[in-house]
């Protein structure tokens, strides 16, 4: 059931889970991206991939998601968020506004490429990110979180 949350961020979700046998390709593919990626850039201890999460933001809502973390760095929790992938799946003539910009980083992707309909954007779950209103349609996208051991 889609849930619209918060003054922060307007938009519905739903969860995709990996014991579903219809989307477990979902999570064998996250999961390559995730090793590829982590190898190359991050070098996280990377364990667990929760519920990926299927996101909505529609321009009758001014859907959006403030600056933010995805990293819950004060609960009680035995694992934090440490690699964060969004995939987009709307092709970007189905909506204006709406753009992913990761906050406070001196090396942004190219607008052209996070906007295109099937890029994979993967960053680590500390980076500051924001989608900013959708002022005209609607955009999709698959979010997912890979999880370790606490960050020490």
């Amino acid at each position: 059931f889609p849930v619209t949350i918060g003054w922060w961020r307007r938009s519905k979700i739903r969860w995709i889970h990996q014991e579903n046998p219809n989307f477990k390709f979902l999570f064998d593919e996250y999961w390559k991206i995730l090793i590829s990626v982590n190898r190359d850039f991050f070098g996280f201890n990377v364990t667990h991939l929760p519920p990926l999460q299927f996101t909505e933001y529609y321009s009758t809502d001014l859907g959006e998601y403030k600056s933010h973390q995805d990293v819950f760095w004060i609960t009680n929790t035995p694992r934090h968020r440490k690699v964060s992938i969004v995939t987009q799946l709307s092709p970007k003539s189905d909506y204006d506004g709406g753009e992913l910009t990761l906050d406070n980083i001196t090396e942004k992707p190219p607008k052209n490429i996070i906007e295109s309909q099937g890029t994979i954007i993967a960053f680590p779950s500390f980076v500051y990110h924001t989608l900013h209103p959708v002022t005209r349609g609607k955009r999709y996208s698959l979010v997912g979180w890979f999880e370790g051991p606490k960050f020490q």
